[in-house]
């Protein structure tokens, strides 16, 4: 069995109360994929916790932020060195548990180190800001605006930043659309060192969403349009 705990100090799962059969069904996955070292998570439910006047996403994505919010808090109070979270819809590919200390090996090696590392999600703006393989690695690429939450690392030294990021107000009122979460950041993501595993580790199972109650397919998004190494 792959220990997560062996590569980040803790890995949490967001489940909410009302959705035991997601984390159930989350464990069989991951017993099935060798995983092993997590936990589970409470998320905040938007509908019993609702968003402010100014937050335009829905009580869905409102709950997701506050969550995502309140565990970064936790792992400042902790002084964690760094934090794995999946959302409990998270997938992992047939060769996880082979594949992930590999990625964590090069990782490990950077010299300048990393803030955030996506095992899983969606490259945004492909065809004119696409990722690139970064410093030689063979299992990473350098990101510039990756979309979805559902299976990412946050470092020690980004975790005041990223809470302050993800709840800055002025971002979301000024915004010509509905902003999440994951959009608002894509748009730090260009000024920090964002990671993400080359091909992904994880996809999002399908289902019911949390956020929006829409029924989607397993998504993977693993077409990069990957750009050369700069």
């Amino acid at each position: 069995m792959l220990n997560l705990t062996d590569y980040f100090s803790k890995a949490y799962v967001l489940n909410l109360d009302i959705c035991p059969e997601r984390w159930e069904a989350f464990q069989l996955r991951a017993e099935k994929a060798g995983v092993t070292g997590f936990e589970r998570y409470r998320a905040i439910e938007g509908d019993k916790s609702p968003h402010p006047h100014w937050w335009r996403a829905g009580n869905g994505s409102w709950g997701c932020l506050m969550t995502h919010l309140r565990l970064a808090q936790d792992a400042l109070m902790d002084g964690l060195e760094s934090y794995l979270v999946f959302e409990d819809d998270a997938c992992f590919s047939p060769n996880f548990a082979g594949r992930l200390p590999k990625v964590m090996r090069e990782v490990q090696s950077l010299k300048k180190g990393w803030d955030m590392l996506y095992l899983g999600g969606q490259h945004l703006y492909k065809e004119t800001s696409p990722p690139w393989n970064y410093a030689g690695t063979k299992h990473l690429l350098r990101c510039n605006n990756v979309n979805r939450t559902h299976a990412m690392a946050v470092n020690a030294r980004f975790m005041v930043k990223f809470a302050q990021h993800i709840i800055h107000a002025p971002d979301y009122i000024g915004a010509e659309d509905d902003l999440h979460i994951d959009h608002q950041l894509g748009e730090i993501h260009r000024s920090i060192v964002t990671l993400a595993s080359e091909p992904w580790l994880c996809g999002q199972a399908g289902g019911p969403s949390n956020v929006n109650g829409q029924d989607k397919p397993e998504e993977w998004w693993n077409d990069t349009g990957r750009g050369e190494d700069l």
